[in-house]
């Protein structure tokens, strides 16, 4: 019969190690390695690590430690694979990243602007969120996933493409995944700063007070698409380039782009010959490949300015 043993101040030699976590661990529990095990600080120290673990001994904040209402009215943690899938090339990326966010409870009656049924739960992006505050929270793992198009040029990027599971995860995977969830924007110090700043820059939006740019024109000058456009299509006519690129982004991957664009404009808007036979997703990588040729032109003719 096999044993048990605590092994919490050598945890940095079991990283390699398939871990469970058991029902009712909380995310203090597994920060607080990091305090009973200091090799782990160095270890992980690029995800600010020893900023993490002196937040951690402070404790949760007294509204959630007197039995309070955690943020967002959070039920738990989740642990979740973040697989991606380029379904043009068969590339898999992202496979040994782990995605930590937060849950709510279940739903008891529609959502209609989170788009949730009855039973769902709403699922909450952690960045920018103290660490103190979640520190109550139970973790939970879940085996299985969703894996999401990978293709920056597909119609449906980002959007779910295959269904996976997957049992097994390390005691170094579940620590990194939770501190690059908890540190993507920094340390406890760094993040506070900026969720600061991000929240007058609202107020100074709200009361009218804040210089706007248009993000077009903005885009347009880092990424000039002026050249793109130039290179793919032999006139638009009197058709914007916004009005273009909404129909080209709506294009599905294995349909043939230039009836699209006959359809949409008539024939106000042409496709050069040599682009005539390019499916939607073949046609998207071929405008980015243009608009990324101009934007480092443009970036050696600033410099050697």
């Amino acid at each position: 019969m096999r044993g048990t043993a605590n092994v919490t101040a050598d945890a940095s030699r079991f990283l390699f190690h398939v871990v469970c976590i058991e029902p009712g661990v909380t995310l203090n529990d597994i920060l607080r390695l990091l305090d009973a095990c200091p090799a782990l600080v160095e270890i992980f120290r690029l995800r600010f690590a020893e900023q993490v673990r002196e937040e951690v001994l402070k404790g949760p904040p007294a509204q959630a430690a007197d039995g309070g209402e955690s943020p967002r009215d959070l039920d738990h943690l989740e642990l979740r694979w973040n697989w991606r899938l380029d379904t043009d090339t068969r590339e898999y990326s992202s496979v040994q990243d782990l995605e930590l966010s937060g849950v709510g409870p279940v739903l008891r009656e529609d959502d209609v602007q989170q788009r949730l049924r009855a039973g769902d739960r709403e699922r909450w992006s952690l960045k920018l969120t103290p660490v103190r505050e979640l520190l109550r929270l139970p973790v939970i793992f879940r085996h299985d996933f969703i894996i999401t198009e990978a293709d920056l040029n597909s119609r449906r990027y980002g959007e779910p493409v295959a269904n996976g599971r997957l049992d097994e995860v390390t005691l170094g995977q579940m620590i990194h995944g939770v501190l690059s969830e908890l540190t993507f924007h920094g340390g406890p110090t760094k993040q506070a700063a900026l969720s600061e700043e991000l929240a007058q820059q609202l107020a100074n939006l709200e009361s009218g007070n804040e210089d706007t740019v248009d993000a077009e024109a903005l885009f347009n000058e880092l990424m000039p698409e002026d050249t793109a456009f130039a290179a793919m299509f032999e006139t638009l006519g009197d058709v914007t380039q916004t009005e273009v690129r909404q129909v080209m982004h709506h294009i599905e991957d294995d349909q043939a782009a230039s009836p699209e664009f006959f359809a949409a404009f008539g024939g106000r808007v042409r496709v050069r010959e040599q682009h005539e036979q390019l499916t939607g997703r073949q046609f998207r990588k071929d405008f980015q490949a243009a608009m990324r040729g101009a934007g480092e032109q443009e970036l050696e003719r600033g410099a050697q300015r």
